[in-house]
């Protein structure tokens, strides 16, 4: 199967491997796949800079869009995700007039990521989830009433429904174009923001169909000498299979926000429950009991800047592991100068006849890390489950790239929380054995010392 954009890029002087074509796959939609085998190191793609489509590009070749731009405003000023947005209206609306029109005809007409979501829709995430999709609407929003204010200075502005095909376009479809350097004209231009790691960023037609898997068979790269991308096969692709690349993989959340898809459960180790410090303090604070009555007597003596504590603390909550390093959760408590200095603060204020003992306390407060995890994956299981029915009752109103994106986010949340909410409360139960097992010991230790002074005393 052959398409315009590989023609386009072609004539640009493309190398495309003979032995890769386009295919229809089922699961990842359009991609490229092995005719015959492909050897390991193999070239099996190559963009040329004419093709690649960065800032510099923009300015060199994109005039019209350009000179849109300089005659606004002084005070004017936008950075590379908002020039490649602008380029991608402004060719959208030449239509057929635009040199690169092939290719922007060939990317999506519907925009599917989850910042598209109606809230009906949007609520059948998970809290963590949404947070991190309202984030990134506030930064788009923001965008765009910035441009279109600007644009409509000078008598027309930009539709909403525009831009949010653009900034799409650019979140899905852009690479990171490492190395880049900026051009003088840019630089100098006082409409640009020319921050060199934000600026690193561009369009590659063709090269933009590669799929992504954890386990790819292709590695790909910018090379800022010549600005080509390439693409080489880094294990022996037989024929049939699928090319892959590595998308830089983030989190399930991340990959799903920016790409639209994400791995099964397990399969991202990336991939986490984030419990915020307002979550783990208002669980301290909901579940005090005599056991723990020091540790919260502790806490209400404490000043913690909560909103500035909010945004440096996150506890993650791994498929495979729980990264039990809850020493920074003490330290925001304590607020001294060093790890050591807090570890010895802690125990000093935990001491008390009861807890005299170091070895117990050093128990206690491993039962004590498992209670507070406890206590948040009870609360989480409890939001996935309403959800997970909420999810059932509106699966006739969604149609099938909702129901996945749902569907998956929920199974990929659910998988960490539920495991975790079982193995911990295996393990709080042992610990709580422990506890009680070595406070019978000392109990009968003390009981054999007092029986020793009795003997003493009724010999002498």
């Amino acid at each position: 199967m052959k398409d315009l954009v590989q023609d386009y890029v072609c004539s640009k002087g493309a190398y495309i491997n003979p032995a890769m074509e386009i295919f229809d796959f089922h699961t990842t939609g359009r991609g490229f796949i092995a005719k015959t085998s492909i050897n390991r190191g193999q070239m099996v793609l190559e963009v040329p800079q004419t093709a690649v489509i960065t800032p510099n590009w923009i300015y060199h070749n994109a005039i019209s869009c350009v000179s849109n731009i300089v005659v606004l405003e002084n005070d004017f000023k936008i950075d590379a995700f908002d020039l490649v947005i602008l380029w991608l209206i402004h060719e959208k609306q030449k239509g057929m007039q635009s040199s690169v029109r092939d290719y922007i005809t060939s990317m999506p007409s519907q925009c599917t990521l989850p910042h598209h979501y109606r809230p009906r829709h949007m609520k059948l995430f998970p809290k963590q989830f949404r947070q991190k999709v309202d984030t990134q609407k506030s930064d788009l929003l923001a965008r765009y009433e910035y441009l279109d204010k600007c644009y409509r200075r000078h008598g027309r502005g930009i539709a909403f429904a525009e831009f949010q095909w653009a900034a799409t376009m650019v979140l899905t479809r852009s690479i990171q174009a490492k190395g880049l350097k900026l051009c003088c004209e840019l630089i100098d231009a006082p409409w640009f923001k020319s921050a060199e790691s934000a600026s690193e960023i561009g369009l590659c037609p063709f090269f933009d169909l590669l799929n992504h898997s954890s386990e790819n068979n292709c590695e790909w790269d910018f090379n800022p000498v010549t600005g080509s991308v390439w693409v080489e096969a880094i294990g022996d692709i037989k024929n049939s299979d699928q090319l892959l690349i590595d998308y830089d993989q983030g989190c399930d959340d991340y990959m799903l926000i920016n790409y639209g898809f994400c791995l099964p459960p397990g399969e991202n180790p990336k991939t986490a429950l984030e419990l915020s410090w307002s979550e783990i303090r208002a669980v301290i604070e909901a579940n005090v009991t005599s056991d723990i009555r020091q540790v919260q007597q502790i806490f209400n003596r404490t000043k913690i800047d909560t909103e500035n504590a909010e945004e440096r603390l996150v506890f993650k909550i791994f498929h495979d592991r729980i990264p039990f390093k809850f020493s920074y959760i003490f330290e925001e408590i304590f607020n001294s100068a060093s790890f050591e200095e807090k570890g010895i603060l802690f125990h000093k204020r935990l001491s008390d006849e009861r807890l005299a003992d170091e070895d117990f306390q050093a128990l206690y407060l491993e039962h004590l890390q498992r209670v507070i995890l406890l206590k948040c994956l009870e609360s989480r299981c409890a939001e996935l489950d309403e959800l997970n029915q909420a999810f059932d009752h509106a699966k006739l109103t969604m149609d099938a790239t909702r129901l996945y994106q749902v569907g998956q986010i929920l199974k990929n949340h659910s998988a960490i929380a539920f495991k975790w909410r079982n193995e911990l409360t295996a393990e709080t139960d042992r610990l709580k054995i422990e506890l009680e097992v070595f406070q019978l010991a000392k109990n009968l230790d003390n009981c054999e010392i007092d029986n020793s002074e009795i003997e003493n005393e009724i010999t002498a």
